[in-house]
């Protein structure tokens, strides 16, 4: 029923642009198409919504997300990069990016693009998990550490609903928390934080297994 709807929606936004191309209706056939999974022919409409108008910021970002998740991470590095010119403030555009960097090895512009969201709003989690991971690939394990519990105390201290995703987040700042401290022979304290896992999601054997190592 799903693909139903959106195959109805696809066939609106081609009608629409049938009769005048129109760059916000090929963005959201792209954003249609990426929903189920034709994620070549979500970029193609992006590019198609970018050729109407070049200052496209939202087709930039959804590009980049496509392009990540089919692995173009370079290419995709290029589209955050475009959002970020068009709008030097966009937090989302550099925690992308940063991810990507990240994904590639390229471990110096990852720190540098999450110390950048940081700067610019110090209360964004994600920054500081993205910080965190990156002091570990440089073996700053300690400062690791503290980026992750950084990550808790903004989670926990936020009287707002958590949703699916920050709870992830959560459960990741606290697994990653107990990695460093057990790479540091700090065997009791890497316990509590994976305990605190298995408080999280119950059904995820990989911190019960961290805990009997």
């Amino acid at each position: 029923r799903g693909v139903n709807k959106t195959d109805e929606a696809i066939n609106v936004y081609d009608a629409i642009n049938k009769i005048s191309p129109n760059a916000r209706a090929f963005l959201n056939k792209g954003v249609c198409l990426y929903s189920i999974n034709m994620k070549d022919l979500a970029i193609a409409n992006y590019d198609l919504a970018l050729r109407l108008n070049q200052n496209y910021t939202e087709a930039y970002f959804n590009k980049g997300i496509c392009l990540s998740n089919i692995n173009k991470k370079e290419e995709a590095i290029e589209a955050y990069g475009k959002v970020i010119q068009l709008n030097p403030n966009d937090i989302t555009a550099y925690l992308q990016r940063a991810h990507c960097f990240y994904s590639i090895g390229k471990i110096r512009y990852a720190l540098q693009d999450s110390n950048r969201v940081i700067e610019m709003n110090a209360n964004v989690p994600e920054a500081f998990y993205r910080r965190g991971l990156c002091y570990e690939k440089m073996e700053r394990i300690s400062e690791a550490v503290l980026e992750y519990d950084k990550v808790i105390e903004l989670i926990l201290n936020d009287s707002r609903e958590r949703t699916t995703a920050i709870n992830d987040l959560l459960y990741d700042a606290y697994f990653s928390k107990g990695f460093c401290l057990r790479r540091q022979r700090l065997y009791d304290d890497a316990i509590k934080a994976y305990l605190h896992c298995v408080d999280i999601n119950r059904n995820n054997e990989v911190a019960y297994f961290q805990i009997g190592i």
